[in-house]
């Protein structure tokens, strides 16, 4: 990863962190699996296309928001190798 690369990712980790720390969005991520959850429970055993259909929309939340902690990680991993970066640099 290159300077810019790492950059890049520092900067995309801190929107990631300020969007999921949101209360907004805290709050309608919360409201969308408590929608979901209700919405399966009503379901019978036998329903299994409305099932795996909530289960689907389910799996898309978490698959999103693990995608933003993805991002946070990377900009983590990103901010280390810039310290070393730093560190190599005044070696010479």
């Amino acid at each position: 990863m290159d300077r810019i690369q790492r950059e890049q990712a520092v900067h995309l980790a801190a929107e990631a962190d300020h969007f999921l720390q949101n209360p907004l969005y805290q709050q309608s991520l919360s409201d969308e699996r408590d929608r979901i959850f209700l919405a399966w429970v009503q379901t019978q055993p036998g329903q299994r296309d409305e099932r795996e259909e909530l289960w689907q929309q389910f799996r898309a939340l978490v698959v999103a928001e693990q995608g933003l902690r993805n991002q946070i990680d990377d900009g983590t991993i990103a901010k280390a190798e810039q310290k070393t970066a730093a560190f190599r640099a005044t070696l010479g």
